[in-house]
């Protein structure tokens, strides 16, 4: 995979997808005991969250953009 672009585009992108994703994780999880999210926040956060990475990304990663394109409508 290491000389492939297009391997390397696709785990640099689920690297970062999944950082944010559990980034946010921890966050939510320092939350003081008895304090809770609205319900569907967390899952708002996370999707503003991987369009902000998809939409930073998308430019750069010229070999994947079928993936991209699947991700923005799975993410919606």
């Amino acid at each position: 995979a290491f000389f492939s672009r297009a391997y390397r585009e696709n785990d640099y992108l689920w690297g970062r997808l999944h950082g944010a994703d559990r980034l946010i994780d921890i966050i939510v999880s320092t939350l003081p005991p008895g304090m809770r999210m609205k319900p569907g926040r967390v899952a708002q956060i996370k999707r503003d969250a991987f369009i902000a990475v998809l939409d930073e990304e998308e430019p750069r990663l010229r070999t994947i953009q079928p993936l991209i394109a699947s991700l923005r409508g799975e993410i919606g």
